[in-house]
């Protein structure tokens, strides 16, 4: 690695290449009706996208679960490139 790469640039190209695995483009969102698994949608009186119950639990795939799913992951993948740039930089 460069010394010249800073965290932003280190953590741009970690989720890049998140975005070009294949098996990462695959597995959003992929699951239809039908499909392995049955897909619902929670009561009314759950926190829709506040909490991955929902999603993970009771299949719901409303918009506001799904777009709350998508920035768990997006945070995940945040945290583990951060852990990896420090873990580098203490190195």
């Amino acid at each position: 690695m460069g010394t010249a790469m800073n965290l932003a640039d280190h953590i741009d190209n970690t989720l890049r290449s998140y975005a070009k695995s294949a098996s990462f483009r695959g597995a959003l969102h992929s699951e239809t009706p039908g499909a392995r698994t049955h897909i619902g949608i929670c009561p009314p009186e759950h926190p829709h996208g506040a909490t991955g119950h929902c999603y993970s639990g009771h299949k719901c795939r409303c918009g506001g679960c799904r777009e709350g799913s998508s920035k768990r992951q997006k945070q995940g993948r945040m945290r583990r490139a951060r852990a990896a740039w420090e873990e580098r930089q203490a190195a």
